[in-house]
């Protein structure tokens, strides 16, 4: 076993919890995160094929079967982090609006952190996380300025480059917990030292990688597996603003989630259901 060791922390607010969903450091979400982007990072060496893909990945991460002639095994990779501590993150200070087109009769503006946080993020209680659903628990977050942890792997020899390659991943795209596809949860990924973080990937080295595929040949698979390209080459950008204030990241990404969903000219259609009428985006 050869050892791997980072630390981590966060650029915005991290919705990760336990069962009662309280936030807290825990190793099967990262175990979970690890998993997703080792098969974008290994997908192509077995041409795509989801069988093949999941044998090779029952042999590092482990499986369990309950069908009659397969069997178990107990993952080879071993994951710890230094600290379980809980999160004591219990409320958030609403940032800027962003006007909504379709909201309203002739659009609003929008709170930008509700908008792509809703859920986890209300207005009961003031500016207090929302209260988890059918309890007195209130909800708690890791906050990106204080909670971090120390990420320690053990891996096999012959997976090693595997999994190097796999956290450079993480560290340019990897985020986690509730609403994480929105932007929240986005991680931080250090050296051991804790000083140098994992050099961000450009589009040139992402084609090196062999992690890239066209977009037309992504879209004929219906798990993720590759970073899509187009002419221009991988479909990957950096937003035009660039702030230390995770309020304004968030603001940034709410905007441009605002612009993909109501400038895209998507069709809609109405469906009848035996229970009412609904509308079909097309």
């Amino acid at each position: 076993m050869r050892k791997l060791e980072y630390t981590v922390s966060f650029n915005t607010p991290a919705f990760l919890g336990n069962a009662e969903q309280q936030a807290q450091w825990r190793t099967p979400p990262f175990k979970a995160l690890i998993r997703q982007w080792w098969r974008v990072a290994n997908s192509r060496g077995v041409a795509y094929d989801v069988v093949e893909l999941r044998t090779e990945e029952a042999k590092l991460f482990g499986s369990a079967s309950d069908t009659e002639g397969s069997r178990s095994g107990r993952s080879r990779l071993a994951i710890r982090l230094r600290s379980w501590k809980r999160g004591a993150m219990d409320h958030w200070q609403p940032g800027d609006r962003v006007f909504h087109p379709e909201v309203g009769d002739g659009g609003r503006d929008v709170g930008a952190d509700l908008y792509l946080g809703y859920g986890p993020l209300t207005f009961v209680k003031g500016t207090a996380f929302a209260p988890i659903r059918g309890t007195d628990f209130q909800r708690t977050a890791l906050n990106p300025k204080t909670d971090l942890s120390r990420l320690i792997l053990g891996v096999p020899d012959e997976h090693f480059a595997a999994i190097e390659k796999t956290l450079r991943l993480i560290g340019s795209f990897g985020t986690i917990g509730s609403r994480s596809r929105n932007g929240w949860g986005s991680m931080n990924i250090r050296s051991s030292d804790g000083q140098t973080a994992l050099a961000p990937l450009d589009r040139a080295s992402l084609q090196q990688w062999n992690v890239c595929r066209p977009l037309t040949d992504c879209l004929k698979l219906e798990w993720p597996h590759a970073i899509g390209t187009d002419e221009k080459g991988p479909m990957v950008w950096r937003t035009k603003i660039q702030s230390p204030d995770w309020r304004q990241m968030i603001k940034e990404l709410a905007r441009i989630k605002i612009q993909f969903r109501t400038q895209l000219g998507f069709l809609r259609v109405a469906l009848r259901h035996p229970r009412g009428m609904c509308l079909h985006t097309q």
